[in-house]
């Protein structure tokens, strides 16, 4: 799915302000959770990954970052 970033501000409650404003953006919805703008390589179903482990998480005002690593499954 692809919208621009007009169409994905009324659905999605994070948007990075440096998105392209008149390009369409991938987008990428997983279950119940809000959609979000996505540039990352897919797979087309998650049982394709492998182990996923979380490497490192922080929260900092208010922001939580997770840094995380993925075996991929031949």
């Amino acid at each position: 799915m692809r919208l621009l970033y007009n169409e994905l501000s009324s659905s999605c409650e994070f948007l990075p302000p440096n998105l392209p404003k008149d390009k369409p953006l991938r987008i990428i919805k997983i279950g119940d959770f809000p959609p979000m703008p996505d540039g990352g390589i897919h797979v087309k179903n998650t049982k394709e990954i492998g182990k996923i482990w979380i490497a490192n998480l922080t929260v900092q005002n208010g922001i939580t970052n997770i840094r995380y690593g993925v075996v991929i499954n031949h």
